[in-house]
Order: structure tokens, then sequence, then C-alpha cells
């Protein structure tokens, strides 16, 4: 069995090469996403996911997540992460936070992000 630290990084490689479905093979169908700072961007099921990461991809075709640092804790991962890429359009984004992923068999089965936007310098 990996770690899950292992987990959360064989999804951020999949997403990166652009392989969604890897991606989502990563995460349990009742995965739940909590979002404290922002709390209605909270949600339950693989659906979401799948939407807004393909949404993501659609808008960014040099789409980045980046591991920075992260521990395991029993089944937990704590992850500092990047995410970047460039607009259609031109115009960078990029996102920096902390997630606390909790695995389960292998897969992801939810995580808590402490995430925000990288204002352009």
């Amino acid at each position: 069995m990996s770690s899950p630290l292992d987990v959360v990084a064989r999804a951020y490689r999949a997403i990166s090469a652009r392989d969604l479905e890897g991606f989502l093979a990563c995460y349990w169908p009742d995965y739940r996403s909590e979002q404290p700072l922002h709390p209605a961007d909270s949600f339950v099921g693989i659906e979401p996911v799948r939407q807004r990461w393909q949404r993501n991809l659609d808008r960014m075709p040099d789409l980045r997540a980046e591991i920075v640092g992260g521990i395991t804790a029993g089944d937990d991962a704590w992850v500092e992460f990047r995410w970047s890429g460039t607009r259609t359009g031109g115009q960078p984004w990029e996102v920096r936070g902390v997630a606390i992923y909790t695995v389960r068999d292998d897969r992801i089965a939810s995580v808590r992000l402490y995430l925000d936007q990288v204002a352009p310098s």
C-alpha cells in the first residue's frame, strides 16, 4: 500500500500530464472537499472534481500541480502545493496553499483545502 503522500503525488502527476481519468482514479466516488476559507466551494462527490479540473485543463494547456512540501501522519498527507498555468489569452494563474488529504485504501477520501490565488506582481 502507498503512503498518503505518494497517493497525492500520483494525483498531481496525473493532472500535470493532462490525464483527467488517471487523476479521477485517485479519488473515491464519495470524496469530500472542504474549504474552510471558502465554505461555499465545499462539495461531496467525484463529479464536481471532474467538472472543476476539466475546466482548468480547458483553460490552461500548461497546467501544473506541484507539491512544494509534504508529510504523512497516519492516513493523512499534509501538503503545501502550487497549482499554476497560463490561461488562454495569456494571463498567468497561480494558486498556492496547504491541503490536508485523508487517504483510504490508496485513494483520496477527503481534503481540507486552505488556498488562495497568488496576486500578480
